[in-house]
């Protein structure tokens, strides 16, 4: 399936932004975008959107490798050194995907604001936390983390544990 982009770039003789939306599979509606440049103008910064829904959508439906490195070759397309926010509403997915999302965007862009207007669980809540400025909307939530481990030695004991759990 393609991938619907939108670009992203900062025309700094207009001060204007315009917005990436990696989509997959249908395009984000026009209301939603023109929304997202309204939200560009009043923090005067681009706004990345990671929105998953709760279920569906394959690989991009949490927080995985394919998602993480298709938000980073977007942020590799940003002028390097200069802030951004991210739009995120997440299930959650791979915590060790979203550390290492959370760390390339700080990396290139110097720092980074999250914007949670619904909810951003585990994984998500992780990567929330490596902005430097966390914003919730007014139904906005953060989730609890619940690290999945993967122990090969315990496979010696159970054969079919390979992950475990933080509760475990």
């Amino acid at each position: 399936m393609d991938k619907e982009h939108i670009g992203v770039n900062n025309n700094d003789a207009t001060g204007k932004f315009e917005t990436t939306v990696v989509c997959e599979p249908s395009p984000l509606p026009l209301k939603f975008v023109d929304a997202v440049h309204e939200l560009e103008r009043v923090c005067q910064m681009p706004i990345l959107s990671l929105i998953q829904p709760d279920e569906g959508m394959g690989a991009w439906a949490a927080i995985g490798e394919q998602v993480a490195e298709s938000v980073i070759a977007e942020v590799h397309t940003l002028p390097k050194g200069k802030p951004i926010a991210l739009l995120l509403n997440s299930p959650g997915g791979s915590a060790s995907d979203a550390y290492r999302l959370a760390c390339r965007i700080n990396q290139w862009c110097g720092s980074f604001s999250v914007i949670v207007p619904g909810r951003a669980k585990s994984a998500a809540t992780l990567l929330s936390l490596g902005a430097s400025r966390i914003v919730l909307g007014s139904l906005g939530e953060l989730g609890p983390l619940d690290p999945q481990l993967y122990l090969p030695s315990r496979l010696r004991k159970k054969p079919n544990s390979q992950w475990i759990s933080s509760e475990s």
